[in-house]
């Protein structure tokens, strides 16, 4: 249909390069073209983010005969960056083309490819079927992570195309699509997948249902199956078919996709008959496993011969994000609320496009841009907006310029998160130098982290990498109070800067928040708890406290353990788990689990501090505080810090006991002296401690019993220690 094409993208002459520029478009056909109907162009990058979108009626300096066309766009809304882009020329249902071109640094366009498509195709569906004025349709073509959710989404819409045109003429409607798989092994796609379904629902009126399989079965009520049995009657009620006598077959009420996500908890007894439940339901909608690679693999041998074959092609990968949507969802959040200025999409553009260039894809998730957003780029322009003295724009001569102002800047944007990972992760190595003392595992873990890095790059690079890097959890052995769980809270942050972990949080559990009541309850405990750790690191407090050393089948503990194991056998389970406690317990527990040392090969134990580090600790809690002391002072904690080492047992709480003594002992004696005196107080005398307030301290804390299961964090003198 269209033989040549030309593009050109008029840019501005100051030096914005990749912002919103105007486009130029000139075609020449090889047969006359309908001028009674208008032209329509559709532009998305290579992973369908919609650049720009309008027909003929809507460009400047249009001029077509029967075989040539040349027209302007006004500029788009989303900024131009280096990279490919698809065209899409057509005219509503009669003919469309594909043209590929290509943006190189400075811009310049190159048509790589022209194509004309089929009624059956992509780009056709892209063109002619899809409401691009829909607000919904443009959050879901612009999240990151939704590429082959997109393209399902699209295989749909050509199949209900198809069957609108059979049902015309009386042919029969093909074989619905199939069940599929999203995997979303990442964590963070939830909000790609609900903007599918949402899609669609709206756009392609399918019913979408998503069902938790923990939900599934509910012990506390007098039919545990109550909401199982519920779904299935819903679906088989709505899709019954019904005869269509305009066409002469049998068509379905409503089709549905039923979204089924925790699909671990179909591993746990009651499992088995849950799946055979929503198997049954096959025959009448889609199904839609929502998991890792591993958990769909495990529980659909679970389901009918329907489900088991569910070919490569439909088992979708969700959350692998792009710069290209990275930009577009970001700079569809600022348009809604902050009008960003050319220069402002000319630094996120750049900023992306070098983020890129240094494979920073961890800056790509819709949870990076909403974060990039809420903490880089709003906090600055609400300053910069309460600084500005609004009665200058009175009058209607200066609301432009009052307009043009409060229009998101470049100087409101802090670009530093898009520069690299290399700061963020030296930067936890640097914090964790910092603690005081630990030297032997500050060094071994170091060394660790290095290695784990080295091996991500030579992966990333397509090079042979140890396989045994992906085991990469960890016992922590200890007393109380040596820095355990702030080390974790480090490794959280570390192993997520190597893209190993999605989100760096920690999730702390232990024994009593495992160990259920029932048999049954204590699996159902761990996936919730692991559901919860999803992207996070785990750490479960005395862990050898789930061990018992029987073979007794009640040990719940021993379960719990199974349940740990089942998880970490999965490739790439996007969780660090720590174990921790004292060292000797936990040494007998590994050794009672042939599975334990393999999953968990690295070993870091932390020493008590010394009477100095503990001394330092105080220092640093002090300063932090902002209290001063004198050298009495100082020489009064020191001699009670000496004191408690050379009387301590196996629960001296080390960190922990020094937090005690100043912050439930020494600040308590400051206040009750400082409470007759008259008010207001100054601020040296609120900042100052004298040597009563030590002595009524350590009078209080020798009358105090220790305590050694207290779980109070430590902060103050690095980060909160353990």
């Amino acid at each position: 249909m269209i033989e040549s094409v030309f593009i050109k993208l008029s840019l501005n002459p100051m030096n914005i390069r990749y912002a919103s520029h105007p486009m130029t478009v000139v075609f020449q056909t090889e047969e006359e073209m309908n001028r009674r109907e208008p032209l329509y162009f559709n532009v998305f990058t290579t992973h369908l983010c919609p650049i720009l979108n309008s027909d003929s009626n809507q460009m400047i300096n249009r001029m077509w005969n029967i075989r040539r066309f040349r027209g302007s766009f006004r500029p788009s809304t989303f900024p131009w960056m280096p990279g490919n882009y698809i065209m899409t020329i057509s005219q509503k249902n009669e003919w469309c083309v594909r043209v590929d071109f290509t943006l190189d640094s400075m811009l310049c366009p190159k048509v790589t490819g022209i194509k004309a498509c089929q009624n059956n195709e992509m780009e056709w569906t892209l063109a002619n079927h899809v409401d691009w004025t829909v607000p919904r349709t443009r959050y879901f073509f612009n999240i990151p992570g939704a590429y082959l959710l997109k393209k399902r989404a699209l295989q749909m819409h050509q199949y209900q195309n198809y069957s609108s045109w059979a049902s015309r003429f009386g042919i029969p409607a093909l074989p619905q699509p199939g069940h599929f798989v999203i995997n979303n092994a990442q964590g963070a796609s939830d909000k790609a997948i609900k903007a599918f379904a949402q899609y669609i629902g709206d756009d392609m009126e399918y019913e979408c249902v998503f069902a938790d399989c923990a939900s599934l079965y509910d012990k506390t009520r007098m039919d545990p199956y109550e909401e199982l049995t519920n779904l299935k009657s819903k679906i088989k009620d709505a899709t019954k078919a019904v005869f269509d006598f305009e066409s002469g077959f049998e068509k379905v009420n409503k089709q549905y996709l039923v979204f089924l996500s925790n699909l671990d908890t179909l591993l746990l007894p009651q499992g088995n008959y849950i799946s055979r439940q929503l198997s049954s339901l096959a025959s009448h909608c889609h199904l839609v496993f929502v998991g890792t690679t591993g958990e769909v693999r495990e529980v659909e041998q679970m389901f009918g011969d329907g489900v088991k074959t569910i070919p490569e092609s439909d088992r979708l990968e969700a959350g692998t994000a792009y710069a290209d949507e990275a930009v577009a969802f970001l700079t569809g959040s600022l348009l809604q609320s902050f009008h960003p200025t050319q220069e402002a999409l000319d630094v996120i553009a750049r900023a992306y496009t070098n983020a890129q260039l240094n494979n920073l894809t961890h800056t790509f998730s819709s949870q990076f841009v909403e974060t990039f957003l809420r903490e880089f780029i709003r906090p600055n322009y609400i300053k910069r907006i309460n600084g500005i003295d609004i009665k200058q724009f009175e009058g209607n001569e200066n609301t432009t310029k009052g307009i043009e102002t409060t229009q998101l800047q470049s100087c409101d944007i802090d670009i530093s998160p898009l520069q690299g990972k290399e700061d963020s992760y030296l930067d936890c190595l640097r914090e964790l130098n910092d603690m005081v003392g630990l030297e032997m595992v500050k060094d071994d873990i170091r060394v660790t982290a290095n290695r784990i890095r080295f091996l991500v790059e030579r992966k990333e690079n397509g090079l042979p990498s140890d396989a045994s890097a992906n085991g990469h959890h960890i016992v922590l052995t200890g007393n109380p109070g040596t820095g355990k769980t702030t080390v974790a809270r480090l490794l959280g942050r570390i192993y997520h800067q190597l893209g190993l972990i999605s989100i760096g949080d920690v999730v702390v559990t232990e024994r009593s928040k495992i160990l259920g009541e029932y048999i049954g309850q204590t699996e159902q405990n761990m996936q919730m708890i692991m559901r919860r750790a999803k992207g996070n690191v785990l750490f479960i407090d005395e862990a050898y406290s789930l061990f018992e050393g029987t073979d007794n089948s009640n040990d719940f503990g021993k379960h719990a353990l199974e349940c740990l194991l089942t998880l970490l056998s999965q490739p790439n389970p996007d969780m660090l788990v720590v174990l921790a406690g004292y060292e000797q317990p936990m040494m007998k527990m590994m050794q009672s689990n042939p599975g334990l040392p393999s999953r968990f090969p690295y070993h870091f134990h932390f020493p008590d501090y010394t009477e100095d580090e503990l001394l330092e600790i105080s220092d640093r809690l002090l300063h932090k505080n902002q209290y001063v002391v004198s050298d009495e002072v100082r020489q009064m904690l020191h001699k009670a810090i000496r004191k408690a080492v050379a009387g301590k047992d196996e629960f001296f709480s080390n960190a922990r006991w020094v937090q005690q003594l100043i912050f439930e002992g020494v600040v308590p004696a400051m206040a009750d002296r400082l409470s007759p005196l008259p008010r207001p107080l100054s601020k040296e005398q609120l900042q100052t401690i004298q040597p009563s307030d030590v002595e009524v301290a350590v009078a209080r804390m020798s009358q105090r019993p220790q305590i050694s299961n207290s779980r109070q964090v430590v902060t103050g003198f690095s980060m909160s220690q353990r």
